[in-house]
């Protein structure tokens, strides 16, 4: 059986930690970065750190509706010997060769063919998401220089024109509050394909880049009676991870992977307006494909995937300043499928991380200095009543908070209405004893206890807190947590004083 526990490792950035920040940070280059930021899609969320790193996107998808042929001058072919065998208009690429058709989805598992004429009308056929977005058509916004910024505001300084450039794109996590997922595959059909390419921004210093993420949740939903008499249905395994196929590549803005990608890479010396193209081939240009799950196991890598700035070159080129590189993400669902995958749904998250070249070897992403969570149920069968404990250890980003509010937030699968005060009494701090530490004399206690989203998520309210502190442990028991009727592996994020410590992986059991 396959294992479908691919929770996001402890180092997984999930929150807008801000760990190392401003001209002026300070620390041990062996274990941290000078200047790092993370852009991360994650459950509805875009979440950003310190450094420059801006995002904005298009998302198409195609379930083959009637309306996404509307306004092509040919209609899309399954086989390349269907195309026409003229080109009496003299049109231009000519549609009679076949080198004129692109595939979708991008080149490695083709399910259709669109003549490149019409590619452009076909893919805002087909737009779902993008951003900015201002008129809401789902098609992106042009993106204005800076220099035709500066043209309509002639007395503005260059920082203000510089301030409204940046504007344009994604940020921090309030951009995008109320935002479904950028891409959700839990109605997915066979044959069905889609695609995101995203726009990276890197200001202010040249940086390693590295796209990173993890699944978020993933559920067979009960089975069908044709899932349960397929072959390959096995209990407890969400097999559409292994169904979907996907690709990331280095794209030139086109959203379609080419035979060779004509890619931006500016010249520092002459300004960041001014740039030249880099000459990919598709090969060099593939960062990986897979399925799903082959994706995802490279994503939750303390690691991630790193990108290079050049890739036809042997080692790993940084990202020049004030650049703009495109990343294409595409998935499919191919044809030839069969029954295990019915009703199974899979969320994950992808995010950017960069860390700037200086002091830095992009040997890795900072993350040594993260908080973890884990999550535990003194009875884990299902339905049962139990005591939960949240243990959390402490990193670089929570040194020196104060220990207020700690929230759990479960799927909706849990119940956590009959949690009180009272059941959260049992709370300790526990200095890692490695390093020379001692138990502090002050203990915690919980005053207040709130519930919201349908009893599935929980704060406590914590006073006489001691600042936490880096390699410290803290732990909350508390009882009167319902646990989920069925049996799988949930994952339950965690978050104290507002910042995002992770998620944890809760095994329930029959």
């Amino acid at each position: 059986m396959k294992d479908d526990t691919l929770g996001v490792s402890r180092r997984k950035l999930l929150g807008a930690m801000g760990t190392i920040g401003g001209a002026a940070a300070l620390g041990g280059a062996s274990t941290m970065a000078f200047f790092s930021d993370e852009e991360e899609f994650s459950n509805n969320e875009l979440v950003a750190g310190e450094l420059d790193l801006k995002v904005d996107w298009q998302e198409y998808y195609s379930d083959w509706s009637p309306d996404e042929s509307a306004g092509l001058r040919f209609d899309p072919v399954m086989d390349l010997e269907d195309i026409p065998d003229s080109n009496p208009d003299g049109l231009t690429p000519d549609p009679s060769d076949p080198a004129s058709w692109i595939a979708f989805p991008p080149a490695l598992d083709d399910l259709l063919y669109v003549w490149a004429g019409d590619a452009d009308q076909f893919i805002d056929n087909t737009a779902v998401d993008a951003y900015p977005d201002s008129d809401g058509d789902d098609l992106r916004d042009d993106i204005r220089t800076r220099r035709e910024i500066g043209e309509d505001n002639r007395f503005l300084p260059d920082s203000e024109i510089e301030r409204l450039y940046r504007e344009q794109f994604a940020d921090v996590p309030d951009d995008l509050q109320g935002r479904r997922p950028l891409i959700d595959l839990t109605d997915v059909k066979p044959g069905d394909f889609g695609e995101v390419t995203f726009s990276v921004h890197l200001f202010d210093n040249p940086g390693y880049l590295w796209l990173e993420g993890g699944i978020h949740s993933l559920d067979e939903n009960g089975t069908t009676e044709p899932e349960r008499r397929d072959e390959d249905e096995e209990e407890g395994v969400v097999e559409l991870l292994d169904e979907i196929r996907v690709a990331v590549w280095h794209d030139d803005g086109n959203d379609v992977l080419n035979d060779v990608e004509d890619v931006i890479f500016p010249k520092p010396a002459d300004g960041p307006d001014a740039d030249e193209n880099l000459e990919i081939p598709q090969e060099q240009a593939l960062i990986t494909q897979g399925t799903l799950r082959d994706l995802l196991e490279l994503l939750s890598a303390d690691t991630g995937i790193p990108l290079d700035a050049d890739p036809t070159t042997s080692g790993r080129d940084c990202f020049p300043n004030s650049t703009t590189r495109f990343v294409g993400f595409a998935w499919w669902l191919p044809v030839d499928h069969a029954n295990e995958i019915q009703t199974d749904s899979v969320t994950f998250d992808l995010g950017f991380y960069t860390e700037q070249c200086r002091h830095n070897d992009g040997s890795g992403m900072i993350p040594e200095g993260r908080s973890s969570v884990s999550v535990t149920a003194s009875d884990p069968t299902t339905d049962s009543s139990s005591r939960h404990q949240v243990e959390v250890e402490v990193g670089d980003d929570l040194d020196g908070h104060t220990l207020g509010e700690l929230v759990v937030d479960y799927p909706s699968d849990f119940d956590i209405s009959g949690v009180a005060p009272a059941d959260a009494s049992d709370l300790s701090y526990d200095v890692d004893s490695s390093f020379g530490g001692a138990l502090p004399q002050v203990v915690p206690t919980v005053t207040q206890v709130n519930r919201s989203d349908d009893d599935t998520r929980i704060s406590f309210t914590l006073s006489n807190s001691l600042p936490l502190a880096a390699l410290e442990r803290f732990s909350l028991e508390y009882g009167d947590a319902q646990n989920a009727s069925s049996a799988r592996t949930y994952s339950v994020d965690a978050e104290i004083n507002g910042v995002a410590v992770g998620s944890a992986e809760l095994s329930i059991t029959t």
